[in-house]
């Protein structure tokens, strides 16, 4: 009786729950279209910037600290991963990637 219930249970909540979770019109009214901003912290020169400022911040970390501790080691594996994944996404780009139409006229 009791697994009966918890199942009639669960089955009223999503069938009720299905009109609210609409990804348009949720609970909540957060999921919805938003302009183009390329103004203030959205700027993609700020984005870039930030992902420079990261990746020299752990590499210098990871020189002060060196790889003898735990989290020493944790900031060569993010440099060594971070180098890697430069390189390949480098590599792949070069060999998959196609011509614009604007470089080839």
């Amino acid at each position: 009786m009791r697994r009966m219930l918890l199942a009639l249970a669960l089955a009223l909540s999503i069938i009720t729950g299905i009109p609210v979770a609409r990804a348009g019109g949720g609970p909540l009214g957060i999921d919805h279209r938003l302009g183009y901003d390329n103004g203030g912290i959205w700027n993609r020169s700020y984005q870039k910037d930030l992902g420079y400022c990261e990746a020299l911040c752990t590499l210098t970390a990871a020189s002060l600290i060196g790889g003898r501790t735990r989290f020493g080691r944790t900031l060569w594996q993010s440099v060594d991963a971070m180098a890697f994944s430069s390189l390949a996404s480098l590599a792949l780009k070069n060999t998959f990637g196609r011509e614009r139409p604007s470089y080839s006229a």
